[in-house]
């Protein structure tokens, strides 16, 4: 009988790996669909089982003790008989991540029967959430809430940065706009660097008077729209433009807000982010109706740099208000499908951290005084520029 050197054990350990977690792959896609398919969580249970045995079999003892974990972990899962989540998606997905060469494909439409108006806004806030990598998804967002969360919590792990494609709904293309479906495509690519270095390395290379670009940037972006303005084709566009970048672009008029819009992660270069929001609060936030071209010398316009958010740790709400410092942390709290976010500048308003995050609630849906241990809370803080009020024919 002829032996079998180590090398050919690798090689006919790879050739079942790649196999069984094929299978293990196809499981999830499954529980993308159906999250409480039991069969299919049992298949995916079965490929770390094998994947375990297999490990240790050819000397690759962390791989099988990991295999094992993830095998211990489903056990418990499905004596339980619940519903697959994004956490356990998310880490079955990362537990088989391979290298660059690794391809995963989520497919979910966005929200269902809605109108045509009612779905632009409610799957534009979606795909926010989405480019910003909180994986906070609701099923009424999104039918495969699941899978992308879980998607999105590999995509933070690794560093993807995610680019919008495209953004329709059925009411564009053919059929009744009364009940229309909505559709996204979004691709994650590598990033060169983690989105704290990226994020520090922009805060290092914007001037303290970026306020000279970033505030006309803004004002351009909206003008072009109402008639008014030639854009942005004359204005200075230094390097760090070009740099990923997180901002929120506030627009009040007469001291009262009148749109705000921003992304908390940096996904796309800062010159577009800021273009892009500057619109969206003009003519897309949902709360106000689209400015309008006599308003619009009246706008005063605040750009707001933010940092990478970072999760706080904490035991309790008390805890949690302890921790908070006023005038300098901006706070995106989560639960469940509820997300909200307020900039270090709402502390103006409410300098009190009780009253701050009371006030948080309520606006991400919650009540004031709601708690659960399921409360996830992470802070930022920005460098924000604003326009002199009443500008002079709509310039600073």
């Amino acid at each position: 009988m002829a032996e079998i050197d180590e090398d050919d054990l690798q090689d006919i350990f790879l050739e079942e790996a790649n196999e069984v977690i094929a299978n293990g792959l196809g499981a999830l896609d499954a529980l993308s669909i159906d999250p409480q398919d039991l069969t299919q969580q049992t298949t995916l249970r079965r490929a770390f089982h094998t994947l375990k045995g297999s490990s240790r079999m050819v000397g690759l003892t962390e791989f099988g003790e990991a295999a094992w974990s993830l095998e211990q972990l489903l056990n418990a899962w499905l004596s339980e008989q619940k519903p697959a989540s994004a956490d356990l998606c998310g880490l079955s997905r990362e537990a088989v991540w391979g290298g660059p060469e690794t391809l995963f494909v989520i497919s979910s439409d966005l929200s269902h029967f809605l109108s045509h108006a009612q779905a632009q806004a409610v799957d534009r806030q979606s795909v926010q959430t989405l480019l910003a990598l909180q994986p906070t998804l609701g099923h009424r967002q999104a039918c495969g809430a699941t899978p992308i969360n879980g998607l999105l919590l590999a995509a933070r792990r690794h560093h993807l940065r995610p680019k919008l494609l495209a953004l329709c709904n059925s009411g564009d293309t053919a059929g009744d706009r009364q009940r229309v479906v909505g559709y996204a495509a979004v691709a994650f690519h590598a990033a060169n660097a983690p989105a704290t270095e990226t994020a520090a390395a922009l805060a290092q290379a914007v001037p303290g008077d970026a306020d000279n670009v970033l505030l006309p940037l803004a004002r351009a972006a909206i003008g072009p729209a109402l008639g008014q303005g030639p854009g942005a084709v004359d204005l200075p566009h230094p390097e760090w433009l070009k740099e990923p970048g997180a901002s929120f672009v506030t627009l009040t008029r007469n001291g009262q807000l009148r749109g705000c819009i921003g992304s908390l992660q940096a996904h796309r270069p800062l010159i577009e982010d800021v273009q892009a929001n500057a619109q969206a609060a003009a003519f897309r936030d949902p709360r106000f109706e689209p400015v309008s071209r006599a308003e619009l010398e009246d706008i005063r316009i605040e750009v707001s740099l933010l940092s990478t958010p970072e999760a706080m740790r904490f035991s309790s709400e008390a805890d949690a208000l302890r921790q908070l410092r006023p005038g300098v942390d901006g706070v995106i709290l989560e639960c469940g499908g509820a997300r909200g976010t307020f900039l270090p500048q709402v502390w103006e308003q409410l300098p009190e951290p009780a009253d701050f995050i009371a006030q948080l609630k309520r606006k991400a849906g919650l009540r004031g005084d709601f708690w659960s241990d399921e409360v996830r809370l992470s802070r930022y803080t920005v460098r924000h520029w604003i326009e002199p009020a009443n500008p002079a024919g709509g310039t600073p």
